[in-house]
């Protein structure tokens, strides 16, 4: 019980006024000169969270108090959005900007909801947001101030599931406020008090009690409950109608907020008007009882002089005491008699006596004494006679030996408790030590415990049991042979009582060594039959010999019973549960989607598979209408499917399936619809196939399949059900077959009124196949014989058969009593797992069941065809093993299922292998791991699909992409080849002229011009690099490098290609962002996009017409990412090309991006364009989309992400003489090249660096220089060699040589890096022809210096 929303709502408005009036106090605003003070008062609100926001909703101040409550500190949070500590789901609702808007239109807005911690947690916080404005009354922002309400509402859910399990019981349960006002009843406490349906909140508790018990209450119950926190006793709670008194066992506690403050009072009482009417009985009958011994001289007599503390006592009590009888009759001490008494009783007994002799005048004692070291009750009574001073002097009474009366009572209370116990247990151990436990102590036993019998195996096994520690307890297991006299008589359903088993007759001389070994002499053993077949059997164990009572065999079997049947309850309750999980772990791993949905059409039940296809989470599914999750257009088809399975036909029909982001599937879809025990339709069950891949390779096969499969359908009903626990049968049956008294269970099981069924023959109730079964109980009953677990079948008023399970005992004068317990329930769920494995059978994948140690125990009808099984017969004998290739098996033992043992599941690709033909069958092998709900492995389960046409379909895709990916490349080329050759011309112009001039001045000795030439001449190859960079990047030969992009520089530096590309018809416009973010992308591959975009756009405009190249920034929020498979939120870089030309209709933009598609002319274009910019896109975590409309030309944005870190370069500096890095003495580098000039520059800049050069022309003379003992620093060497081994591999063979040797690559493109992090391993580098030679001076000298770095130093 905690504080309510209203008061917490309350709270939060005194803190806010709390806050306004110490501001007021201070005269300060927030929007002054005054902030210190003014965030001093606001820091001092620590058990609240008050966050500034301004209008935009960005975070500006927070206190102490909210980096308590929600984990960021200020620096972290200010200016992020507030929507970051609200859940996904609000903010996916747009609640901060509702909240805002409401504060802004009222003045505030007040809610409640989870919202987010930094560490990504959960809390509950009630909230109120208020605008802040300055003092002209203009909204500068906004104040929210939140409070902790995580554990208040930990409480209210805690009491709503306490509430429905009140309502379950059988027993008053009331909830009352801190005033004793009402709050809560539950139904069976109406009726216990006649209090109809209504609010009780005008009642008090008091109410509920008659008036004379009323004091009672508000003295000692309310007090104590206050005082201890519980109060339990017997009270009278008075009938509202009749105004009868009800005796109650009464449990009464207080009910604490969070804070341990007491928010209210629960009274939970059980009606205890048959306990008393028994209790009442025993003792009208100890009464008797008591008379009785009087007048048999059954009651001894004491007679005690205080003063000379000399006690008397005739003989019958000095034996009760332990006392000699002679020396009882002389008078003793008063301590020679308290020694006989137990020793848990005696220090009481001594206080008592005390007591009476202090004050009292009548004395009256109940407790244990030891006569013989037999445990016996006595009842004391006397009366103490005081001198004129009022000093007691004389002390006279009886004792009473009450043992019997007092065991009854003990082991009627400890069978009450017992029951109250076992229905809390669910484990069959703990069920079995508890029973165990109590016999054993109630009858002072050395040992109890419970067998169960396998008469298959001939053994039986104790699981648990209970012994007084004097003697070892027998958990084991144990052969028939040991005890084969006993098991022999209790197959017959004897009973084994024996006093001492050293004068048993039936024991076998050669079998009494077994029982002596166990420590016994006294012995019981009571079977447990089922169907005339020995189940079990509970044995009771004394280390001496014991002459047992008849109490004491009745109660020992009282307890049998009711431990059998809470054993029997558990385990069908254990199976049930395993069954259960283990048919959802399947339905989990299913690759078909497999779903309920309510008569609203409501989804209320989906497999994991829809959560794969549909791109979000369960919980964003469940609950959500067919409407809602499917779209207008896909329900309109399925509806008139799903009202057909709710008037109860099972349907199916195919449909397509459109989710954003992900390519059309073709379905086939499978509607049942579910009733209840009535047989009305509650909703619809959806089986749903994925048939995408086979429709496009065998769709005439697979039309005959689904007519197929709807013939089956049509026979097939599903006849899952829902059953209701109903109370257990109890009545009285005569001989003569009718029934003599039973219970409102009845009735409400069958719908026939109680009289109606008195009046009936109890067979004709029975089903007419049940009749001869039911005339065998009767006339084992007749026999006198007990029957347990009998079943038949009892009509309804409305005709339908419930199933009931049966015990029955003889009773006196010709009646039998039955108890029976309604068990449709598990007989429907037996038939619908049976009916579940019906519909695996159905799917086209392989689905089976293992043990945990690979023995199959189930494979679907698909999966033994697939692997070559005639039928279900073979199942059994075989392993997981056995379904595989030999060469997979390795794989499969050593990695597949110690990974699915492991980590619960396993996904890849392998081979089966047809036990018949001996062929292999390529598959995706799904495996995965069962458990119980306590985590228990149960076994593996298996999904399996046949992969061979989509093996083949891969294979001839990747051909046909080779042969065509290179004619795109190429295309590409061509169309820039003009532009380009142009562009060489006039650098080789420069180049040539350049170098003419310099050899002219040299000649005639005019040195003074020559670094102008040469400065030309660096400056025209540089440019044909850069130009033979882009070349190789159209060519797809570089190398994916994706790092901090400046795209406005990369833009500009294209502008003046891309002009000459479009032609004079066509004029280009840039609009580029001055503040646009650093991408990360790779530079070439861009470039190569945007002209690829530029050759689309001018093929779009054949008349002409304008190209737009736009950047700008822009934010993807989790809304639209959701929207694009592979998609994160976050900010990005995007960069729109727009044409005029003539656009493309809605059906071409959906096949834009398709490989291979082109509206193109045959011979004009490959259709790749915009697939490889879409690859390109994804790769490097970006995204494209194109928007356009026919006749208004083109737009397509390329998404690339934001580089977080310090923005690209946005050109190249001057290059500048500097001086160059210089080698230590010693270090050595080996030059391979096959290029010699090349080689002979690189050697040159080594040298005048003063490294040691070593040089070789291929990989050949390079690696006996590697091999040798020689010092070497670093390798320099090309990719491309000549000689059969590149430069990659000859790295790779140095590093077996070498294993810390640094590598430098030089090459003008790497074939096979498609990604320079895939072709480079550690401590290896690359650098691109042509080179700067003080970049080269500079990356050998940072790779020498890194590997010393990383070197340990020498001693």
């Amino acid at each position: 019980m905690s504080s309510s929303p209203a008061d917490e709502l309350r709270l939060l408005r005194a803190e806010v006024e709390r806050l306004r009036g110490l501001l007021q106090r201070e005269g300060l605003d927030p929007s002054g000169s005054q902030e210190a003070s003014y965030r001093r008062i606001v820091e001092s609100a620590i058990d609240f969270a008050v966050i500034a926001l301004d209008l935009e909703g960005r975070v500006t101040h927070w206190n102490e108090g909210a980096r308590r409550i929600l984990g960021w500190s200020l620096e972290r949070i200010r200016g992020e959005p507030a929507a970051v500590f609200f859940t996904e789901e609000d903010r996916a609702r747009g609640i901060p900007e509702l909240e805002m808007g409401k504060a802004l239109a009222g003045g505030r807005a007040v809610d409640e909801r989870w919202h987010r911690r930094e560490d990504g947690s959960r809390f509950w916080a009630s909230g109120e947001m208020m605008p802040l404005k300055n003092e002209q009354g203009t909204p500068i922002g906004f104040v929210k101030i939140l409070r902790d309400r995580t554990p208040q509402k930990r409480l209210e859910e805690e009491r709503e599931r306490f509430i429905l399990l009140a309502e379950q019981s059988t027993d008053f349960v009331c909830f009352v406020d801190a005033d004793g006002r009402g709050l809560f009843i539950n139904q069976a406490g109406r009726r216990m008090v006649g209090l109809p349906e209504g609010d009780i909140r005008a009642m008090g508790l008091s109410d509920f009690f008659p008036p004379e018990e009323r004091g009672f209450l508000q003295d000692i119950i309310l007090p104590t409950q206050r005082a201890v926190g519980h109060w339990r006793g017997r009270v009278h709670l008075q009938h509202q109608g009749t105004r009868a008194l009800i005796p109650v066992d009464g449990n009464a506690f207080v009910l604490r907020d969070a804070a341990g403050g007491i928010t209210g009072y629960a009274l939970i009482s059980r009606d205890i008007t048959a306990l008393e009417q028994a209790e009442s009985a025993l003792r009208r009958s100890d009464e008797r009882l008591q008379l009785a011994l009087k007048a048999s001289g059954s009651v001894g007599v004491w007679d005690w002089d205080i003063l000379a503390d000399k006690l008397y006592q005739d003989a019958r009590c000095a034996r009760l005491f332990s006392v000699a009888p002679d020396v009882a009759a002389a008078g003793a001490p008063l301590a020679t008699y308290l020694g006989g008494i137990h020793p848990e009783d005696r220090a009481r007994v001594g206080w008592e006596i005390q007591r009476g002799l202090d004050r009292d005048v009548e004395y009256e004692s109940e407790y244990r004494v030891m006569p013989g070291g037999e445990v016996r009750w006595i009842q004391v009574r006397g009366r103490i006679y005081r001198d004129e001073q009022g000093r007691p002097v004389r002390f006279p009474g009886i004792v009473i030996d009450i043992t019997d009366r007092k065991r009854t009572e003990l082991r009627q209370r400890a069978l009450l408790e017992l029951s109250d116990q076992l229905r809390n247990l669910s484990a069959t151990r703990e069920i079995a030590a508890l029973s165990a436990q109590l016999i054993g102590r109630m009858l002072s036993l050395s040992r109890v415990g419970f067998a169960l019998i396998d008469l298959d195996t001939d053994t039986l096994t104790i699981e648990q049991d209970w012994s007084n520690g004097q003697v070892a307890g027998l958990v084991g297991g144990y052969p028939f042979s040991a005890f084969d006299s006993a098991l022999e008589r209790m197959k017959q359903g004897q009973s084994l009582v024996e006093t001492d088993i050293e004068t048993a007759e039936w024991i076998p001389p050669a079998e009494l060594p077994n029982y002596r070994s166990l420590d016994m002499r006294g012995f019981i053993g009571l079977p447990l039959m089922r169907n005339d077949r020995l189940v079990g059997f509970v044995y009771a164990h004394s280390a001496s010999p014991r002459a047992w009572l008849e109490a004491d065999v009745g109660f020992i079997r009282e307890v049998a019973v009711r431990t059998w049947e809470s054993i029997e309850r558990a385990q069908a309750e254990q199976r049930l549960r395993e069954s259960e999980q283990d048919l959802r772990q399947i339905t989990d791993q299913a690759p078909e989607m497999i779903g309920y949905v309510d008569r609203d059409l409501v989804y209320r039940f989906v497999n994991r598979t829809y959560e794969e296809w549909f791109a979000r989470p369960l919980d964003r599914i469940i609950g959500k209408s067919a409407l809602e999750l499917l779209g207008e257009e896909a329900f309109a088809l399925r509806e008139p499917y799903f009202r057909c399975a709710l008037e109860g036909e099972a349907t199916s029909f195919e449909a397509p399936l459109f989710i954003p982001g992900r390519s059309p599937r073709e379905l086939e879809l499978r509607f049942f619809p579910r009733r209840d025990l009535e047989g009305n339709v509650q909703g619809v069950y959806l089986f749903i196939l994925d048939n995408t891949d086979r429709k496009r390779a065998e769709r005439a096969l697979l039309e005959a399949n689904k007519r197929l499969e709807l013939r089956v359908e049509e026979r097939t009903r599903e006849r899952d059900r829902i059953w209701n626990h109903s109370d257990d049968l109890m009545g009285v049956l005569g001989t003569d077959g009718f029934l003599k008294s039973i219970n409102p269970a009845w009735s409400r099981l069958l719908g026939v009124d109680t009289e109606s069924l008195l009046m009936s023959h109890f067979l004709d109730l029975v089903h007419p196949d049940d009749h001869a079964a039911v005339g065998v109980i009767v006339a084992s009953l007749s026999r006198g014989e007990r029957v347990h677990r009998m079943e038949n079948r009892l009509r309804r008023a409305d005709g339908s058969y419930r199933s009931l399970s049966w015990t029955a005992v003889p009773g006196d004068d010709k009646v039998f009593y039955a108890i029976g317990r309604d068990v449709t329930a598990e007989r429907e769920t037996a038939a619908l797992q049976q009916r579940l494995f019906d519909v695996l059978d159905k799917s086209p994948d392989f689905i089976g069941i293992a043990e945990p140690q690979g023995r199959i125990l189930y494979v679907n009808a698909s999966g033994r065809r697939m692997v070559g099984l005639s039928g279900p017969g073979g199942v059994g004998v075989r392993t997981v093993l056995e379904f595989f290739s030999p060469e997979d098996r390795p794989l499969i033992e050593g990695t597949v299922l110690p990974t699915a043992l492991r980590e619960g599941k396993w996904v890849g690709r392998c081979r089966f292998r047809h036990l018949t033909t001996g062929v292999d069958i390529p598959v995706e092998y799904n495996v995965f791991a069962t458990r119980d709900g306590e985590g228990r492995l149960l076994g593996l389960g298996m999904v399996t699909r046949d992969i061979t046409w989509q093996l083949q379909h891969e294979q001839a895709l990747r051909e046909t992409e080779d042969k065509l990916r290179q004619s795109q490349k190429m295309e590409a080329v061509g169309q820039l080849t003009g532009g380009i050759a142009h562009d060489f011309n006039n650098l080789l112009g420069g180049i040539i002229g350049s170098m003419e001039m310099l050899r002219r001045r040299i000649d005639a000795g005019r040195y003074s011009e020559v670094d102008k030439y040469i400065n030309a001449t660096m400056n025209s190859a540089r440019r044909a690099a850069s130009l033979t960079a882009r070349l190789l990047a159209f060519g797809r030969r570089q190398s994916l490098d994706v790092k901090p992009t400046d795209i406005n520089a990369l833009v500009m530096s294209l502008a003046e290609l891309l002009r000459r590309t479009l032609g004079e018809s066509i004029s280009l416009k840039t609009m580029l962002d001055p503040a646009l973010w650093s991408a990360k992308t790779d530079a070439n591959q861009f470039e190569n996009a945007l002209l690829n975009l530029a050759i689309n756009a001018r093929d779009a405009m054949p008349q002409g017409g304008k190209l737009t190249v736009e950047t700008r920034n822009t934010r993807l929020d989790e809304a639209y990412a959701r929207g694009v498979e592979g998609l994160k939120s976050g900010d990005y870089v995007v960069m729109c090309v727009s044409d005029t030309g003539h656009g493309m209709p809605p059906e071409v933009i959906a096949r834009a991006f398709e490989p291979f598609f082109t509206t193109k002319p045959i011979g004009q274009g490959t259709g790749l364009g915009l697939s490889m910019i879409y690859g390109f896109a994804r790769q490097v975590g970006g995204h494209v989309r194109i928007y356009s409309e026919v006749g208004r030309g083109t737009t397509i944005k390329l998404y690339m992400p934001r580089h977080a870190g310090e923005g690209a370069a946005a050109g190249e500096a001057k290059p500048e003489l500097v001086p160059l890095p210089r080698a230590q003495e010693g270090e050595t580098v080996l030059v391979v090249e096959d290029d010699p000039a090349v080689r002979m520059l690189v050697l040159e800049i080594l040298e005048d660096l003063g490294y040691a050069a070593l040089e070789a022309k291929d990989a050949r003379s390079a690696l006996p220089i590697i091999e040798g003992p020689g010092r070497i620093d670093l390798l320099v060497t090309d990719v491309g060699l000549p000689g059969g081994m590149n430069g990659r591999q000859m790295a790779e063979v140095a590093r077996q040589h070498r294993p810390e040797l640094q590598v430098l690559f030089i090459t003008g493109y790497a074939e096979g890096a498609s990604v320079r992090g895939g072709f480079l391993a550690p401590g290896m580098e690359m650098i691109t022809k042509p080179f700067a030679l003080d970049v080269l001076a500079a990356r050998i000298r940072e790779m020498i210096e890194r590997k010393q770095a990383a070197r340990p130093p020498d001693n």
